[in-house]
């Protein structure tokens, strides 16, 4: 899996093996989700029952969770560019595609 990457508007998009981005880059590309350790994932967990106690998730998000789980999980990656926008943003993510509701 190559990762495509436009350093500025206008520039060509460059493909980069993982182990290149992450020299150009200065960081990992992760095609999962993943915390830096335990203590921040059952921090996450904590504040994700949280707002689950507090009716703060909607039933559509718990259920897109559900739907896409399997996918998060192995790292499903669609066709996308990461892209510099601007120095107030800096890089973004695009699709290359569409991509299902």
């Amino acid at each position: 899996m190559n990762i495509k990457v436009i350093h500025e508007p206008g520039a060509p998009v460059r493909e980069y093996t993982p182990e290149e981005f992450k020299h150009s880059m200065g960081m990992e590309y992760l095609p999962h989700l993943e915390f830096k350790n335990d203590r921040v994932l059952k921090k996450a967990q904590r504040l994700v029952k949280r707002a689950n106690e507090m009716e703060e998730i909607e039933t559509r998000q718990k259920w897109l969770g559900a739907f896409y789980a399997q996918e998060i999980q192995r790292g499903s990656i669609p066709d996308l560019t990461i892209a510099w926008i601007n120095f107030d943003i800096g890089y973004g993510v695009i699709a290359n595609c569409d991509l299902p509701k």
